[in-house]
């Protein structure tokens, strides 16, 4: 095959790749997503939600977290510390995200405090946390710290949990992001050899 039709069909794969993330976004879901880095581990939100399916369980509470909650049972709450929120019930957690046993409050937080708690009393035993006043379809971001942590010491397996609630227009979710460190470092490398092909073939060309 020569290098033009090359060339057109990773066109093609890249723009199909790319309409498929513009249309996961236009979901309007949101992502946490946790990283290790200097030996602590962070969690960094951004999204939106709908919350039309949603039932409020609890008006203008304040939270105690010093900065958002990272652990097992299911949790992930990103943000400020002692800011109102309110939280809402009527959402599916994931049966777990760990081996661990409990959850570890974040030592500190910045910008929106959202997130999922499984730990919340009620029937369903899990709820959706948002700021206090929260409008649908509103973007939302914040960040955690955990001084001193691993996904090991915090006995969180890799992997992608969501929290799910609604139908049709109404459904949306919550998307907790664990990498596995080994897969990161494989997928660049990847990347890279990828690169590196591509710039071999066109000076093979010229």
């Amino acid at each position: 095959m020569s290098a033009s039709p090359v060339r057109s069909l990773f066109c093609s794969l890249l723009t199909a790749f790319v309409l498929v993330l513009g249309s996961s976004a236009s979901r309007g879901a949101a992502i946490i997503t946790a990283s290790e880095t200097s030996g602590n581990v962070v969690l960094t939100g951004t999204g939106t939600l709908n919350l039309s399916a949603l039932s409020l369980f609890f008006n203008n509470a304040t939270s105690s977290a010093p900065g958002g909650m990272l652990g097992v049972p299911p949790v992930a709450v990103v943000g400020s510390t002692g800011v109102p929120c309110d939280l809402y019930k009527g959402l599916v957690p994931p049966a777990s995200i760990g081996p661990g046993t409990s959850f570890k409050p974040a030592d500190s937080g910045s910008g929106d405090f959202f997130g999922c708690d499984s730990t919340a009393p009620g029937p369903s035993g899990a709820c959706l946390i948002v700021p206090h006043g929260y409008t649908s379809g509103s973007t939302l971001s914040g960040t955690s710290v955990f001084l001193g942590q691993t996904f090991s010491s915090l006995g969180i397996t890799p992997g992608t949990y969501v929290w799910r609630w609604g139908t049709g227009s109404s459904a949306d979710s919550l998307t907790l992001i664990v990498p596995e460190p080994a897969s990161s470092t494989l997928l660049g490398s990847g990347a890279a050899g990828l690169l590196l092909t591509s710039r071999r073939r066109r000076q093979e060309n010229r």
